[in-house]
Parts: C-alpha cells; structure tokens; sequence
C-alpha cells in the first residue's frame, strides 16, 4: 500500500468517525430539550393542536353508558381519562350531573353522579378542541380551536330534547363568532359574553348575545394581551397576560357607565381571581423563584398574605366569602407562571378550603381538606355543583376529570 493509498483511508476512517460523533451528539441534544407547549387560548396552558379542525359533522352512533368509576374512600374518583377540553356541573332534578367535552373528537358526555354511569349525549363531531366555555346548565357553550393559524370560537346548542337516554344522541347546532378572539367570558347568568378582538388602537372589546348576536363595542386599549373574568352582572376584571418578573396590572370595568379603573399595579407575574360580588381579589405575584399569593380588599384597600401558596388558575371562588384551592405539597420555586403554563413544570396538589371575610375581620381561614387520595393531581379549571356538596377540576398532567365530595 503506498502512502498516498494511506492517507486516502486514513482520512477516510476520521469523517466516518466525526460523522457518526456528530450523529449521536445531536440525538442526545434533541432528547435532552424540554418539550414545547403553550395554548394561545390563554393561561392555564394546553397542547395546541396539530392538525386543522373541519366543520362540525354528525354521527349517527348509539350512546354509550359506562359504569366502572373507581371511588376511593373519600369519594375521590376519576370520571373521565382524558384529555377534555372543558367540564361544567349543574343539577337536573335532584341529581348532580357533569357534562365534558372530548378533546379528541369534540363530542360531549356527561356523567351522573348517582349512577356513576357516563353517556355521550352528542352526535356532532369536531376534533382537536382546545378551550370550552359553557353556559347555562351544560347546554350551550363556545368551543375554541385552531384552523389554518387562526382561532375559531363556535358557539353551539344542545336540542331541548337531550335526556341522554340509550339511542338518543343530540345534535351540536350554532354558528361562529368572530375569529382572533382573545378573551371569552361568559355572563354569571350565561346569557351574554364579553370578548376581545384586534384592533388598530390595539384591541377592542364587545359585549353579545350568548351566540354572538348584537355585538356591542364597550372597550378599546391600546395592550393586546388581557385575560377577563365576568364578576358581576355589570362589571368585570380584565388582568393582563402574566410573565415572570413582568409588572402587571389588573383593571374593574364597569359595562354600565364605561369606567375603567386600576384595582392593582405593577405587581410582578400578576394573575388574579375576583370574587363574586367583585369586593376581594386573590392574586399572585411570581419575581424570579419566589412566588407570593395574597388576597386585596377592595373596600378598604388593604392586603393580606394567604397561609398557603398556589396560582389563583388553580382556585375557586364558591362564593362571596368561601374559596377552594389546590395547593402544590413541594411549594412553587421554579420561574412561575410561565414554566407551568409552558408545561415544563407540574404540581402534586392537596385541596384546601378557606373562609375569607376581608383583610378587617380576623375570621379568615384555610384548611386542608383532601389530600388526592395520594393520587399526583394537578388540579386545573375547578368547578363547584350549585349546592356546593360536589367539587370538579382537571388534572393539568393529561387533562382527566376527577370530582371529589366535600363533607
């Protein structure tokens, strides 16, 4: 073999070996990157969808009635494995019921909490929905998805006749609303929304009919990012998307005389949640790894520290002056809210409850009512049953639905 024949394999053998170096640095690169989330829906987080939605079709299928719900001694259970994209309860009779929404193909179920039986109640399917707002009674809501990079939000209604009886499957019928909206919120009687828009000033805002009729311009601002929360018939809390370390601020609109007024400012990581009445505000703020929760009297101005530490996204005002949270068991030291919002964090939680009278009364409490059963929950989109007896929320980790008696 002469040296130039030498050379030739010799250099050969060095590229075989950079190639195959390379190969497996930039597997172990990729494996080792966290995965990539968001929702463009808002906070609380969500995989967005990866393929187009089409227009809502009909399925002739037979209901299906299932039974073999799991109960734990406190009456902790899982009703549904997920994911779903959004749950309601309400009582029909003298039964709690639970209506949901698969993710997967847009029907609906709902589930009876004296039967533990769970039925699907719709015909109409429409897959991959992200986000679901409900109104009255688990029969009209808005489902929210991407199509060809832009939010669609469909309101639909359930026929009247629905008794979610076998054979008997409902049609979803309604229109679409506006496409890009940002925000959706619901009336507390769920006969109006509110919803923003982009605008040239930036953004705007209108107030209509449940299903998007008489639209009414009630806001502009020129700071597109805003989540809102209908508290009262006449007002709501409009808080501006938070980030780490990002001061934010949270404003009271008044739909009757137009009044827009700050209610907190420059609060870093700021998210809130408002009572019903709209006189307390339970919020956090998040500056590097530390994370505060507090509570603000609106009518005497003054602040409080909560005995315990979650997102306001992971709570629920049951009324004026009762609030249930799921609170993380190993404490909030990551960059929150953006790393649970990202999915790049999850929390173990434990239920508590409190009593909150306003930063003037010493009669505000809070207590660990459910320890999950040891299950690893973290507790997302709470709702309570209109006699406060039965409490629902998803499980963030693979959106299943669990409900959980209150003694």
């Amino acid at each position: 073999m002469n040296r130039k024949t030498l050379l030739i394999l010799v250099g050969a053998i060095v590229v075989i070996i950079l190639g195959i170096g390379i190969y497996f640095w930039l597997n172990s690169y990729t494996s080792n990157q966290p995965p990539v989330s968001g929702s463009p829906f808002g906070s609380g987080g969500g995989n967005s969808p990866t393929t187009n939605n089409q227009q809502p079709t009909s399925n002739q299928n037979a209901s299906q009635s299932t039974s073999n719900t799991v109960v734990s001694s406190s009456g902790l259970r899982k009703i549904a494995d997920g994911p779903i994209s959004g749950a309601t309860i309400f009582a029909r009779a003298s039964t709690t019921i639970v209506r949901y929404v698969d993710k997967a193909t847009g029907n609906i179920y709902e589930y009876d909490t004296g039967t533990n039986a769970t039925t699907r109640i719709s015909n109409t399917t429409m897959p991959k929905i992200e986000e679901v707002s409900w109104g009255n009674n688990g029969n009209a809501l808005v489902m929210r998805f991407l199509k060809d990079s832009a939010i669609e939000s469909y309101f639909g209604t359930l026929s009247a006749s629905t008794t979610a009886t076998a054979g008997s499957l409902a049609q979803l019928v309604g229109n679409y609303l506006p496409e890009n909206i940002n925000s959706l919120s619901f009336s507390p009687l769920r006969d109006k929304i509110f919803y923003t828009l982009p605008s040239t000033v930036g953004i705007e805002a209108f107030v209509a009919d449940k299903n998007g009729g008489n639209p009414k311009s009630v806001w502009q601002f020129a700071t597109t990012e805003w989540m809102s929360q209908w508290v009262t018939e006449n007002s709501l809390t409009l808080t501006t998307k938070a980030s780490n370390g990002i001061s934010g601020s949270a404003f009271s609109l008044n739909l009757k005389t137009g009044s827009f007024f700050p209610s907190l400012s420059n609060v870093p990581g700021l998210t809130t949640l408002t009572s019903p009445d709209g006189n307390l505000i339970l919020y956090s703020q998040s500056q590097g790894s530390i994370t505060s929760l507090n509570l603000y009297d609106g009518k005497n101005n003054q602040t409080e520290d909560m005995p315990f530490i979650t997102l306001p996204e992971k709570c629920l005002w049951g009324n004026t002056t009762t609030l249930f949270c799921a609170v993380p068991n190993s404490g909030m030291d990551s960059y929150l809210p953006d790393t649970w919002y990202q999915g790049f964090v999850s929390f173990g939680d434990t239920i508590w409850k409190g009593t909150m009278s306003g930063t003037k009364t010493p009669s505000n409490t809070a207590n660990n009512i459910s320890n999950m059963d040891g299950n690893s929950i973290d507790a997302i989109k709470l709702a309570l049953s209109p006699d406060g007896k039965t409490l629902i929320f998803e499980n963030k980790k693979d959106y299943s639905l669990w409900l959980l008696p209150l003694q």
